[in-house]
């Protein structure tokens, strides 16, 4: 739904309503062995009371991924101007702690830090927001 595979990596793309529909009720009609449908034929196609509730599903579910799209390629961006700024920050509180405890804090979460921002490298996250 939310994804178009493209190459090795998934593209996360926004899908309109019609989009989905149109690829719903291309799904039922090869389900009823209906091979040939066209564009008209298949929204004109009449769904069983199961087959609208699957659709809405579907439509509702799509639009959740939208706006989740939405907030993850606005707000979302944010870490990639978090993820240096909590590293140095990791690397300056290793350094300065005079504790153990805080040492190892500080280690665990810098680990992390260069984990999360090597993983949205390597997957390419900000390439799949379309920006």
């Amino acid at each position: 739904m939310a994804s178009v595979q493209s190459g090795e990596s998934k593209k996360w793309r926004a899908t309109s309503d019609q989009v989905i529909e149109r690829q719903f009720r291309t799904d039922i009609a090869l389900a009823r062995g209906e091979l040939d449908m066209d564009t008209e034929s298949l929204a004109a196609m009449q769904l069983a009371p199961s087959e609208r509730a699957d659709l809405g599903r579907e439509l509702a579910e799509g639009r959740a991924w939208n706006r989740l799209r939405d907030l993850v390629g606005t707000v979302g961006c944010l870490q990639y101007a978090l993820v240096p700024l909590n590293a140095a920050l990791g690397v300056c509180v290793l350094v300065a702690a005079k504790s153990r405890g805080t040492r190892i804090a500080a280690g665990i979460t810098l680990v992390v830090t260069v984990a999360a921002g090597g993983l949205t490298l390597y997957r390419g996250y900000f390439t799949s927001l379309g920006i």
